[in-house]
């Protein structure tokens, strides 16, 4: 990424969400830092991502991720988009708003990326 002419010099970093955040993670190993929210995992978090999920989203399981507290973070009861404002059902899948899980997701965001992308 970084030899491309019109690609800053310097750490660079992802964030996706959802279907975005599966994509992140599979790019994981082309950028310096990666954050998925809710994302469809297929196995383990890679060291330079960041996984955010709930416990309860029917959509992307967050039994299909594995890593350790500092690569993922599963919010009880949380469901998909839980940083959505309103609720909603999507595709038959419940998206119901957890402000403090959405806090959380947000400032643990901005740790990681500054962490990672000094």
């Amino acid at each position: 990424m970084q030899g491309l002419p019109k690609i800053a010099k310097g750490p660079i970093g992802l964030i996706g969400f959802s279907h975005g955040g599966g994509a992140a993670l599979a790019a994981a190993s082309s950028f310096d830092a990666v954050v998925a929210f809710y994302p469809w995992c297929s196995g383990p978090v890679p060291a330079n991502t960041l996984v955010l999920i709930g416990s309860a989203d029917d959509w992307t399981p967050a039994a299909r991720c594995s890593g350790d507290a500092a690569n993922l973070k599963v919010y009880a009861g949380a469901t998909h988009s839980f940083d959505r404002p309103d609720r909603r059902i999507n595709v038959g899948h419940m998206e119901i708003p957890d402000a403090a899980a959405a806090r959380d997701a947000e400032s643990r965001t901005r740790q990681f990326l500054a962490s990672h992308l000094r």
